[in-house]
C-alpha cells in the first residue's frame, strides 16, 4: 500500500500479477485439460473426434486468471497439445484428414473467441473495481478535509437516530457543552438535559414540530459552563425520512454564537 496516498500498490491489484504467474497458468492450465482424470474419463465419448472441450475451459480459466494475452497463448499450447496428445495419430504432430484440419480451425476461432471476450470481460471488472477503490479513496479524503474543516472552525455536527434514540456526536459537541471528549450524551434526554432549563421547553418543542412536519430545525439556547460562564449556542437540523415517509434520523451542526452577541452589544 501506498504510504502517501493510502491506495494499494500496483503489485496488489488483481489485473497486475507477475508476468511469470498469468503466464504459467496458461501452460497449468492447458496441461491439466489434456492430462487429467477428467479428459481421461471423457476420452471414450470425446474420443479422436472433438478433442477441444477441455482445452476450450483451459482458455477461459486462463482468460479470467490471467488476461488477453495468456488466454492467446493457452489457445496455441492447445493447438500443439491436442495435435500431439489426442488427435490421431498420437504422439505426432502430424493431420492427416480435412475433418481434423476443420476441428482445429474451429478450435483456434472460438479459442480465440473467448480469449478475447473472457479477457475484455475481466478487464472491465478490473478497472470497475479500480475505479471504486479510487472512488472510497477519494471519499474517505473528502471526509477527512471536511472533519477537519469542521474541527477547526469550531462547528459541531450530531445525529440523533430517533427509532433506537442514540445520539452520535463529533468532539466540537462535547468542547462546544463544556463535557470532556466522548461524555457527550447518548439520548436525545441526555441532550436536551444539558441545555439551559429555562430553554428546554422550547427547544423540545421545537424539535417534536420540526419532526412531526419534516421540516429544517433550528433553535438558539445557551448553557452555564462549569465556571459560570454563559455562552450561546445556534443549532440546525434535517429530519430525514424512512422509505415509508416516517421521521427516520435528525442531523444537524451546532455552533457557538457567543462572540458575535457580545460584539453587537
Amino acid at each position: 500500500m501506498n504510504a502517501e496516498t493510502g491506495e494499494s500498490s500496483p503489485e496488489s491489484q488483481p489485473g497486475s500479477r507477475s508476468f511469470g504467474v498469468r503466464y504459467g497458468f496458461a501452460l497449468v492450465a492447458v496441461a491439466l485439460a489434456t492430462f487429467t482424470w477428467v479428459r481421461l474419463l471423457l476420452d471414450p465419448v470425446l474420443g479422436n473426434q472433438l478433442p477441444f472441450p477441455t482445452l476450450l475451459f483451459a482458455v477461459l480459466l486462463t482468460a479470467w486468471y490471467g488476461g488477453v494475452r495468456p488466454a492467446l497463448v493457452a489457445v496455441i499450447l492447445g493447438v500443439f497439445s491436442a495435435d500431439y496428445f489426442l488427435v490421431t495419430p498420437r504422439g505426432s504432430f502430424d493431420l492427416t484428414t480435412a475433418v481434423q484440419y476443420v476441428g482445429l480451425t474451429l478450435y483456434l476461432a472460438v479459442g480465440c473467441g473467448i480469449a478475447v471476450f473472457a479477457g475484455i470481460m475481466q478487464a472491465a471488472r478490473l478497472a470497475s473495481l479500480r475505479n471504486f477503490r479510487k472512488a472510497q479513496h477519494e471519499l474517505a479524503e473528502s471526509e477527512e478535509r471536511l472533519r477537519l474543516t469542521l474541527h477547526s472552525s469550531g462547528v459541531a455536527v450530531w445525529s440523533w437516530d430517533i427509532g433506537s434514540n442514540v445520539v452520535e456526536a463529533d468532539e466540537n459537541c462535547s468542547l462546544q457543552f463544556d463535557l470532556r471528549i466522548g461524555q457527550f450524551p447518548t439520548s436525545v434526554e441526555g441532550f436536551a438535559a444539558i441545555g439551559h432549563p429555562d430553554d428546554r421547553p422550547r427547544v423540545q418543542g421545537e424539535i417534536a414540530a420540526s419532526i412531526e412536519h419534516g421540516a429544517e430545525y433550528k433553535t438558539e439556547s445557551c448553557i452555564v459552563r462549569s465556571d459560570g460562564e454563559v455562552r450561546f449556542l445556534v443549532a440546525c437540523g434535517k429530519v430525514y425520512l424512512d422509505d415509508v415517509g416516517r421521521p427516520r434520523r435528525v442531523t444537524g451542526v451546532t455552533w457557538d454564537l457567543t462572540d458575535r452577541k457580545s460584539t453587537r452589544l
